[in-house]
């Protein structure tokens, strides 16, 4: 199978299956940020009309939503290498940059691991989890971010 052929030709197909799995993600890690049941989260899209079986998130987690889905779309689309705006379906090649230098900037940043199965979280998971986020290259603007961790401090 050519692969290049088919992105191009199933394109849309492609989109929508990201989409779906997206939104089912995104939906999940609603769930898991606020530790409510997806009903609590939803409301009737039109609550005059019994009728209209449509639901809507609550505008208070909308938004939230609204970035759970982004982060889980655009980290798809990277895994299967997928750019609905390219003609092809396929996500240009290398990022070129013309930079002339290149700052470093250090931050801490603190990750909450927890066990959705209720075990305890050895230093093995977390050094596994760890190694599986934020080793990544992302565009922001016009900038490209280069992210790397560079060590675990365990006490903050």
């Amino acid at each position: 199978m050519d692969l290049n052929k088919y992105y191009q030709e199933h394109k849309d197909n492609i989109n929508s299956l990201i989409m779906e799995i997206a939104s089912d993600l995104a939906e999940r890690n609603l769930i898991q940020e606020f530790k409510l049941p997806f009903e609590a989260l939803v409301e009737p899209e039109d609550p005059n009309n019994p009728d209209n079986e449509c639901i809507r998130y609550k505008e208070k987690y909308q938004d939230h939503f609204n970035q759970f889905y982004d982060i889980e779309y655009n980290r798809l689309a990277k895994l299967m290498n997928f750019d609905y705006d390219m003609e092809n379906g396929q996500m240009s090649g290398p990022i070129e940059s013309k930079a002339t230098e290149i700052k470093t900037a250090y931050a801490n940043v603190r990750y909450n691991i927890e066990n959705i199965t209720g075990a305890e979280v050895s230093d093995e998971d977390i050094d596994d989890v760890l190694g599986h986020i934020w080793n990544d290259t992302k565009i922001v603007g016009d900038y490209i971010i280069s992210t790397e961790i560079c060590g675990r401090i365990d006490n903050c």
